[in-house]
């Protein structure tokens, strides 16, 4: 065994898990990197793929064979550090001996956040593979725009309420942060209904957005990491009906920043565009703009009449929410 290797790392597991939860971890990765999945197909190369298939089952041997599992785990602490085959290079440095000034970038940030685990598993989670894939395709086109114009901020909409944004928004965060490894935050900017995510996690939503762009709450103190996950979760916090004042102010902007410094990926699930001005508001602060549309509910002139009311915002795609085909229910 390759004692350099995080075999618990590759399965996105803790050190102690069980074989009932090994084999589920491996499973869930096996499909993400497996012949079947579309999602991976516009990341990585055939090459690349086998690599990771490798590793994962290479994982899944070592950890579920007893002898060679106490082996691995005797053996963490005592392992090399891994060699890189290429030196770091200091960018700073280099950029100082070419004649060149600028500052030099702070480190991430990591603060301490609260706990909270899912009442019960999201669609994207176990419960239909196809949904999950498509959620997976999802995320491989954002992953495409922010490698192009380094777009991490985003928000997700729909014409009316209704749509399953709010939904979609939190399924595609958990894609995001455990299948594909990204730190990624889901913010809850829908300030004028209960919250969604407050119905879907197992600890009181106390605090959230409203609160902080109130001056009454702590912005990390609001923030909920989802337990043994990369993805975090500010809620909407207490109902409000001004919420076109407070996301004018200059707060929500430095609100934004400050998580776009901290995450891979920032998720704004917001209000709905019609027939609300908050979207106009939000639309300004993101990188793009995801429009939920449900088949077979929404009226064509009443998602034009949405499109419209966003002219300078940056569309980068729609989301068919609800859709049958022959190839089952899905989203995308």
């Amino acid at each position: 065994m390759d004692m350099r290797k995080d075999y618990y790392g590759i399965l996105n597991l803790r050190p102690g898990a069980s074989e009932a939860e090994i084999d589920e971890a491996y499973r869930k990765a096996a499909a993400v990197y497996g012949d079947g999945s579309v999602a991976v197909y516009s990341l990585y190369t055939e090459s690349e793929r086998a690599e990771r298939a490798g590793d994962l089952n290479e994982a899944y041997e070592t950890l579920m064979d007893r002898e060679k599992r106490t082996a691995y785990d005797s053996g963490l602490d005592l392992a090399p550090p891994r060699e890189e085959e290429t030196p770091e290079v200091d960018l700073d440095s280099l950029r100082e001996s070419l004649g060149f000034r600028s500052p030099a970038l702070e480190p991430r940030k990591h603060h301490k956040y609260g706990g909270a685990r899912f009442k019960r598993p999201l669609e994207a989670s176990d419960s239909d593979q196809m949904v999950a894939e498509q959620y997976r395709v999802l995320f491989t086109n954002i992953e495409q725009l922010s490698h192009k114009d380094r777009s991490t901020v985003f928000a997700i909409t729909s014409a009316i309420k209704g749509e399953g944004k709010s939904v979609t928004s939190l399924n595609l965060a958990y894609v995001m942060a455990t299948e594909f490894k990204k730190r990624t935050i889901m913010v809850e900017c829908d300030l004028r209904k209960p919250s969604t995510v407050a119905e879907a996690l197992d600890t009181p939503c106390a605090r959230g957005l409203s609160d902080v762009l109130k001056g009454e709450a702590d912005l990390h103190a609001s923030i909920l990491q989802v337990e043994d996950t990369g993805l975090f979760i500010l809620p909407a916090g207490n109902i409000t009906r001004k919420t076109s004042e407070i996301l004018g102010s200059s707060r929500i902007t430095g609100i934004i920043n400050s998580l776009r410094a901290e995450f891979d990926y920032v998720l704004v699930d917001s209000p709905p565009v019609l027939p609300l001005v908050d979207m106009n508001v939000i639309s300004r602060l993101v990188d793009g703009v995801i429009m939920v549309v449900r088949a077979g509910k929404t009226q064509k002139d009443i998602v034009q009449k949405a499109f419209k009311s966003l002219p300078k915002c940056n569309i980068v795609g729609i989301v068919l929410n609800g859709a049958d085909t022959r190839l089952g229910r899905y989203y995308y």
